[in-house]
């Protein structure tokens, strides 16, 4: 019946509207108001009572203006902002409203357990309730977060988690800087084991101690989308942050870290695990320096979660070291399955295996454990996808070990492209920018047509310009795709951002650059760019990964027959796009304008 009661409350003529989330943010406090008067927790003067459906909209709000700041201490932020949120209502759907729950509560109709999850429910994805968890997910949380413990949790997460709060044995301490009181609510109509904060834990950490921050037994946080933050705004009494550290995702990790003695559970975009500049791998090392990283988890690259295209679950336990970290694939099939409708995506399932696979290794299907060794061998590059391996990857490493090979640095030297702004200016000089659209069908740089001219960065601009042979390689976007410059090249061509230019140096065993273009173009060569690629919105290739990349030794007879197949390709495209000019124009003579 609860239930029955959101749904006629969210009813679809009211769900496009600007007061709509308002409206069911005004229904919680109002069943706030009404659980502490049943518990005799108010005042005569602020108690609701069977007068409430006929009480003005301006009585109400008084009421619930007073209960901000009169109510117990411990429910007073349930009833934050309730007079914006009133205002909005048009007085005939906050009377309906009203009308309804006084009802409900007067026939003893409100289950508050059924009633909180369908209120979430109902607001997820709007301002007041942007970061809705899936139950699979929050079920996984909470299983790795060994809940016997006191739990900490900070950030975004803690509306989800307190509708799971209640199965927890110990005491919970969230701390969000939300400035929704839906967290508030649900804590209050729940009775859950929670002390909420409003608080901003990376400025102003709330739980402190004597000259150090409090540390919780378990801590469970879905961390901040990554953004930059600026210097002035970072201030950090208790030594959490990496030195020079602006990233409010990473910041967001070390003070997770700081806060817990025992077991973290981080949900963390997948794209922080990937990254290897000197500066990510700074922080990775720091991170990873006493070895308490125990599981890596990648989570299904279409699991509706809030802000991250793909995420990862990172498991720390801060009183034990591990001598490898075990890294599990859970967009293995094994792991997950379509959500039901009406969500999209997926869904996790076999959870009780995947914490299993966690807590103790055994299964390298979809799983492996990697020494902190080979990790800082691979730029501290924690992408699950990297080391937990598909059965055509494990062939194409059988395959690789088996021949002859040396990086492509010792080959080639390699050049990345950077962004040069064009300048409406007469001083400076012009270039044709060759773009990823200007390789053609046979692989060739054909008639670049993007000019920009430039004073200010004129030396990075001369630094990439392109000379014949030089080898394409994009390494963001349509990242893989590889062109070669042609004998016929502009004295002004210089490659965009998208490429890394790759020239061969001279005294090689290749004798020409086709020959290492067409090995790049092949199916070995696209199969292994492939397994250095990165995911995320936008895939890419790190430079420290192209480098290292293997070529085979080649033969003289067989870079003979690369230059030759080179050649009878272009021709070959030559011929299909005569044929298709041909047909273009016979088309045209068919009634003709």
């Amino acid at each position: 019946m609860s239930r029955d009661i959101i749904k006629q409350l969210a009813k679809k003529k009211w769900a496009g509207k600007d007061w709509f989330p308002n409206s069911l943010i005004t229904v919680g406090q109002i069943l706030a108001w009404q659980k502490l008067t049943d518990e005799e927790w108010l005042e005569e003067s602020l108690r609701f009572n069977s007068k409430g459906s006929s009480s003005s909209k301006e009585d109400i709000t008084q009421n619930l203006v007073r209960l901000e700041t009169e109510a117990p201490e411990h429910s007073r932020d349930a009833f934050k902002h309730s007079e914006t949120f009133i205002h909005s209502i048009p007085e005939s759907t906050f009377e309906e409203l009203t009308t309804l729950l006084t009802v409900a509560w007067q026939q003893r109709l409100i289950e508050h357990e059924q009633v909180v999850p369908s209120l979430v429910e109902a607001l997820a994805g709007h301002e007041v309730h942007p970061f809705s968890l899936p139950d699979s997910v929050v079920e996984l949380l909470t299983g790795l977060a060994n809940p016997g413990d006191e739990i900490y949790c900070p950030f975004e997460a803690s509306t989800a988690l307190i509708l799971k709060a209640q199965t927890f044995t110990a005491q919970c301490y969230f701390e969000t800087e939300s400035l929704s009181p839906l967290p508030a609510i649900c804590n209050v109509l729940l009775n859950s084991p929670v002390e909420l904060k409003y608080n901003n834990p990376l400025l102003t950490p709330y739980w402190t101690e004597p000259g150090t921050l409090r540390t919780f037994g378990a801590s469970i946080a879905l961390l901040p989308d990554e953004q930059t933050l600026d210097a002035d705004a970072v201030t950090d009494l208790y030594g959490r942050y990496p030195e020079s550290c602006l990233n409010k995702e990473i910041l967001a990790l070390f003070h997770t870290l700081s806060q817990t003695k025992g077991r973290a559970i981080v949900l963390i975009s997948q794209t922080f695990l990937q990254k290897s500049t000197q500066k990510e791998q700074t922080f990775k090392q720091k991170l990873l320096h006493n070895q308490h990283l125990k599981t890596v988890i990648a989570l299904p690259s279409d699991l509706p979660l809030p802000g991250k295209s793909s995420a990862a679950l990172l498991v720390f336990d801060q009183q034990q070291t591990f001598d490898a970290v075990t890294l599990i694939d859970a967009n293995h099939d094994f792991f997950k399955s379509r959500a039901l409708p009406p969500a999209k995506g997926s869904r996790l399932r076999n959870i009780t295996s995947l914490i299993e696979q966690s807590e103790s290794f055994s299964n390298d299907r979809f799983a492996r454990q990697v020494t902190y060794e080979d990790i800082a061998a691979n730029h501290y590059n924690l992408q699950v996808s990297r080391y937990v391996l598909p059965h055509h990857q494990l062939k194409l490493n059988n395959l690789i070990e088996k021949l002859e090979t040396s990086p492509l640095t010792h080959l080639a030297e390699l050049i990345r492209g950077q962004a040069i702004r064009h300048q409406d200016s007469m001083h400076g000089e012009s270039f044709i920018e060759v773009l990823p659209g200007d390789i053609n069908e046979a692989g060739e740089v054909e008639n670049p047509e993007k000019n920009i001219r430039t004073a200010d960065q004129l030396k990075r601009a001369k630094q990439q310009l392109l000379k014949a042979g030089d080898i394409l390689l994009v390494v963001k976007g349509q990242v893989g795709k590889v062109g070669i410059v042609p004998a016929l090249c502009g004295h002004n061509w210089i490659a965009s951002q998208a490429f890394i230019i790759v020239r061969m140096k001279p005294s090689t065993h290749i004798q020409n650059p086709v020959v290492l273009f067409r090995y790049l173009y092949s199916p070995l060569g696209k199969a292994l760019i492939n397994r250095i690629k990165t995911g995320g919105k936008v895939p890419l290739l790190h430079t420290e990964d192209i480098h290292s990349l293997p070529v085979p030794m080649i033969n003289n007879q067989d870079q003979k027959q690369a230059i030759a197949s080179h050649n009878d390709i272009k021709q070959a495209y030559a011929e299909i796009r005569f044929l298709r000019d041909k047909a273009v124009n016979i088309n045209k003579q068919l009634w003709s304008l």
